[in-house]
């Protein structure tokens, strides 16, 4: 009987003799034919060489596939077979079926449902059942994840878990801390600012991400009853108001319309427009002050002459691109050359 199992490298020398019990090469040939074994034709006789291919079992819902070579197991959906049969699948070392498409290995579950990074629930990787295929994007380390460089966990059960079911572990590692679940608004703070460092003594749990932001500014956390902290900011909130008046907001006028600006307040200098809070004025009294710093045209026209650009500069505690602008504005000669013909 002719299975693929049994069949070798066969040599054939003298055509038209009787061929491992088949009474003509038509038959042989046939056999062959079903069983898609290739053949290569070489001077003196024909190589034969035999293609294997997989067996599968029908279990009812999910099929048991078998490698050609090991015989190894492999499963899959009832669904997926019309995919899976036609394609050649080998185990890999690590377990996964893989088969060659376009020259590439491919692996099983990433034909059957992409280019996505996947764990197996039951660790067998030649399972590619629906029900053992968990996916996690960026899965290492046992069950932990990197996502946006924070390490996270599958635990599809927690309110704050993602789509993919992984939740921070600084989430957990906090909650074990307080001893309680964290409030919709709270959110953990590492204090080397390494994001990987989950230990107990390197989280702050602050009451919301404002007081979060508050702090990375330089204000003051205030530790709370539950556990939480809240910040002190180092600057007073700024609110930009609508339909008032300079002596309005100096005097401290209530708006209900106003918006709040975080990180600015208002220039000191003109009393209205607003400014970082780390700036000593606002854009326009800058301009205003620098203006006052601009020498006569009659004084300038001498120095440039006389003296390089960087070092009227430094003079007048401007950029040399400054003092060039003065000469547009004086109508001076700006670049070398032209002085230098000017001066002759």
């Amino acid at each position: 009987m002719l299975t693929w199992r049994n069949w070798h490298t066969h040599w054939l020398q003298t055509p038209g003799s009787q061929i491992c019990g088949f009474e003509s090469h038509r038959q042989y040939f046939g056999a062959l034919a079903q069983l898609k074994i290739n053949i290569t034709f070489r001077i003196g006789g024909i190589f034969i060489k035999t293609k294997l291919v997989n067996e599968y079992k029908n279990m009812g819902d999910y099929y048991i596939g078998y490698s050609p070579k090991t015989r190894e197991e492999f499963y899959f959906d009832a669904k997926y077979y019309d995919i899976i049969k036609n394609h050649r699948w080998e185990l890999r070392s690590d377990k996964y079926p893989v088969t060659k498409i376009n020259n590439h290995n491919i692996s099983m579950q990433k034909l059957l449902f992409g280019d996505n990074i996947f764990i197996h629930v039951n660790k067998n990787n030649a399972d590619v059942r629906e029900e053992n295929i968990k996916n996690i994007k960026g899965y290492k380390n046992g069950g932990k994840t990197y996502l946006n460089g924070y390490i996270a966990i599958y635990m599809p059960e927690h309110k704050r878990a993602f789509d993919n079911g992984c939740v921070y572990e600084h989430i957990l590692e906090a909650e074990k801390m307080l001893k309680r679940d964290l409030k919709p608004l709270e959110c953990v703070h590492h204090k080397n600012r390494d994001r990987t460092d989950n230990r107990h003594e390197n989280l702050m749990v602050f009451a919301t991400n404002e007081d979060h932001i508050a702090f990375h500014d330089g204000g003051e956390a205030i530790l709370t009853e539950d556990g939480s902290y809240v910040t002190k900011r180092k600057y007073d909130p700024y609110y930009m108001y609508i339909n008032r008046t300079a002596e309005d907001i100096k005097n401290g006028k209530e708006d209900k319309g106003s918006v709040y600006v975080f990180g600015k307040d208002l220039c000191p200098i003109c009393k209205k427009n607003i400014k970082t809070v780390e700036a000593k004025m606002c854009i326009e009294c800058r301009n205003k002050e620098r203006a006052k710093n601009i020498p006569p045209k009659e004084e300038l026209e001498k120095l440039i002459y006389t003296t390089s650009f960087l070092k009227i500069a430094k003079m007048y505690d401007v950029s040399d691109n400054a003092v060039r602008r003065w000469c547009d504005k004086y109508n001076l000669p700006r670049r070398r050359m032209d002085i230098i013909n000017n001066k002759k």
